[in-house]
């Protein structure tokens, strides 16, 4: 078959059918996997705040124990009922008795023979003070989160916030000074947002990086679910797969049908125009009248 013009505009018309539509899916199959990204983040935020929630409660439960033990202050009996609460915990790692801004006891340390003063803590709501990183009595190489209130020390395992990384999400966990709105992270991984940003709770992407800042309903504990932008179009290649194919036989098989109506309409002109020369073709019988078509007729025949 001879390849005409025409075959070879068809052909490129398919093809930029097949590119356009290609590219518009592959756009509608990323916009998807993010939103699906997006929204797996959501739920990571979900599960940092209730597990924040827990560890509040498990700590809330530590300082309500101790104040309703009904114990003289740091004597042997409670410095017993602590160790027994912390044994019997698996997120509570110490308990302490503190007054005047100095530790008397704790269940690790027992009862200290010069109470150890504490330095400023990192933040003081009411009578309610945190420690971000308090240096470890027992070891100069470590430290923890430490909460004191109602002159109850309680220290978190800090096991427990390093293992709440989902890779490749990761997290932040804040708690917001309401009196001088700062933002204090306590655990898991620094993240360049601002207090505002992270009260709003607004979604940010930043650097290739989505950010999803989530804080506890009056409270003053937050989070941040972080996710790059590439890990998150990194899986389901499948459907990317799936949408350009699709994509790219929707904008040919378009492009194929516009091509067809445009060569129809075409043919459809053609055929519906008067022809040169059709409205002169008039035959000379065509306008003599019966009785002259006669008369010519006696004088040629003999």
């Amino acid at each position: 078959m001879r390849v005409t013009r025409k075959h070879l505009l068809l052909l490129a018309g398919i093809l930029c059918g097949a590119l356009i539509g290609g590219s518009a899916a592959f756009e509608l199959a990323e916009h998807a996997q993010l939103e699906q990204g997006i929204a797996g983040l959501d739920l990571y935020a979900e599960r940092l705040l209730s597990t924040g929630k827990h560890f509040a409660q498990e700590t809330d439960r530590a300082v309500q124990a101790v104040l309703d033990d009904r114990l003289d202050f740091c004597s042997d009996q409670e410095i017993a009922f602590m160790r027994d609460f912390v044994y019997n915990s698996a997120n509570v790692k110490n308990i302490g008795r503190v007054q005047d801004g100095k530790l008397y006891c704790s269940a690790n340390l027992g009862r200290l023979a010069t109470p150890a003063p504490l330095p400023d803590p990192d933040i003081s709501e009411s009578a309610d003070f945190i420690f971000i990183n308090l240096p470890s009595m027992i070891s100069g190489k470590s430290s923890g989160f430490v909460t004191v209130a109602g002159g109850v020390a309680v220290a978190l395992n800090p096991e427990l916030y390093k293992s709440l990384d989902e890779p490749p999400l990761i997290y932040s966990g804040l708690f917001h000074s309401v009196s001088d709105n700062r933002m204090l992270r306590g655990f898991g991984h620094g993240m360049l947002l601002t207090a505002a940003e992270i009260v709003a709770g607004r979604l940010i992407e930043r650097d290739g990086v989505f950010y999803l800042p989530r804080c506890k309903p009056r409270g003053m504990f937050c989070v941040i679910a972080a996710e790059p932008r590439r890990d998150m179009l990194a899986g389901n290649f499948g459907l990317r797969l799936l949408f350009l194919v699709s994509g790219d036989g929707f904008g040919a098989s378009l492009a194929l049908v516009l091509a067809l109506l445009y060569q129809r309409e075409r043919s459809l002109r053609a055929e519906s125009s008067p022809r040169g020369g059709q409205c002169a073709r008039i035959t000379a019988p065509s306008i003599l009248s019966a009785d002259v078509a006669e008369g010519i007729g006696r004088r040629l025949l003999p």
